[in-house]
């Protein structure tokens, strides 16, 4: 039992620099071989980076985006079984995008699902508002 908390704990403390570095799970086939706790474990390094790296020289489109994503999250009581979800309904829905990473799919999908947040943020800071993007990510066929 030790050793297994010691080991998730390990996990827990190097999967988000392994994500953020890439390589870790490269595309849907990887995911899929990878552990339910891994994958939990994986997506909420990828959270905390987008979400808990807050710069004073950051530009204002990251800042705006930073914060609507947290509005978004705090209004949809969104948390780790839900960027779960995201992930694999994206991959279910489309087959297309298997080729990338779930923190490039959990991107897209956050982006689009947080879209009206990030655009009030945006507006606060004097920035236009973004149109929703595709949610398929590959621009290759259905």
């Amino acid at each position: 039992m030790r050793a297994t908390r010691t080991a998730f704990l390990t996990l827990s403390a190097l999967i988000p620099v392994q994500a953020a570095a890439g390589g870790f799970v490269e595309n849907y086939a990887a995911w899929r071989k990878a552990p339910a706790d891994v994958q939990a474990v994986y997506l909420q390094g990828v959270l905390d980076g987008w979400l808990q790296i807050d710069q004073k020289s950051d530009a204002d489109n990251l800042k705006a985006r930073r914060a609507g994503i947290r509005s978004c999250f705090e209004k949809q009581s969104f948390d780790t079984p839900v960027a779960l979800e995201l992930v694999n309904g994206h991959y279910k829905a489309h087959a297309v995008d298997w080729k990338y990473a779930p923190a490039v799919v959990l991107y897209f999908a956050v982006n689009g699902m947080c879209l009206p947040e990030i655009n009030e943020e945006r507006a606060k800071l004097g920035l236009p508002a973004l149109v929703r993007i595709p949610a398929q990510i590959s621009k290759d066929g259905p």
